[in-house]
This record gives structure tokens, sequence and C-alpha cells, in this order.
């Protein structure tokens, strides 16, 4: 979890990062994580990143219609990374006129098993 501009508790089995870089944290975080992002009052999952022009833009999943299932979460969608002045970072949806957002915080999960299985192998389970 980083906690970018120190807006949260300590969460008891959550390892907390401070005084790190967003993008560079990103970068690491998601080749094997699953990563989400809260800023503004809101909080997107993170799918990717790229650079492009100088600007970083970031891929993500959000049910931005919650409540209405048919009109939920349809596509990826892009947003604006902008680092500003005081270094901290502001996040803005592409595809809607939603004001920046300063992020506040990252939080990443592991989405790599602890064991890998191949497919057409048998298991054999330890009871215990």
């Amino acid at each position: 979890m980083l906690d970018l501009t120190n807006s949260i508790a300590a969460v008891d089995d959550a390892t907390e990062e401070t005084g790190v870089d967003l993008v560079e944290w990103l970068l690491r975080e998601l080749p094997t994580k699953d990563v989400e992002m809260h800023y503004g009052g809101h909080t997107v999952c993170v799918t990717g990143m790229y650079q492009s022009g100088g600007k970083w833009f970031i891929k993500f999943r959000d049910d931005e219609y919650q409540g209405d299932d048919s009109r939920g979460d349809t596509a990826e969608k892009t947003g604006e990374l902008r680092k500003n002045a005081d270094g901290t970072y502001s996040f803005r949806d592409g595809g809607t006129n939603r004001p920046w957002g300063t992020v506040h915080v990252a939080i990443s999960g592991s989405v790599v098993p602890a064991t890998r299985i191949t497919v057409g192998s048998s298991i054999k389970l330890d009871p215990g």
C-alpha cells in the first residue's frame, strides 16, 4: 500500500510505503500485482500504464454506473496521471468530464499463486 498523502491509518497485516514515487511504485507493482488507485473520492482498478509525449497514462477498469448492471464496466478506459509541482499526483479519467483528483492511495495485492499447477497434472492434497 502506498499512502501518498498520509490519508489512512495503519492497516493490520498490510505493508505501508511512504516517500516512494507513484510512477516508480506502479511500474514495480503492476507486472505481478492487482493494483487499485484512489483519487479524488473515487477508486479504480489499474490495468496498465504507458508514457506518450512525456506524459503518463493509466489504463483502468471502473464501474462508473454503480447500481445499474446494464451500464457497468463495459471497457478498459484511459486517463492521464500528472505530477504536480508539489510532488503529489493528480489523475483524470479521459472519458468523462470529471475534474482532476489528487491521488491519495495506491494498493496492490498479489495475483501470483503460491502454487503453480500444470494443466493435465494431478494434485495430491495433504490433509494435514
